[in-house]
């Protein structure tokens, strides 16, 4: 993701053997998310890992996301 943001081509597989599961959006985290790329990605791994288990990051409680750290359009 952080590649895609900065307009570099990245190649992957669409063939995932995983197992995607409704998270319960009633079991929560609040995520602020700070005003980086590298904040952005870790909201999207945050996000996608409320439905699979990955490997690499777990499990995660379904995230409510708080953007008021990132700065106004234009500044």
């Amino acid at each position: 993701m952080d590649c895609l943001m900065n307009g570099v081509g990245v190649g992957f597989s669409t063939h995932w053997r995983g197992t995607a599961t409704a998270p319960n959006k009633e079991d929560t985290e609040t995520f602020i998310i700070p005003d980086s790329r590298e904040g952005w990605v870790e909201s999207l791994i945050m996000l996608m890992c409320a439905y699979i288990d990955s490997p690499k990051y777990g499990k995660n409680k379904f995230p409510l996301f708080d953007y008021s750290a990132i700065r106004k359009a234009g500044l």
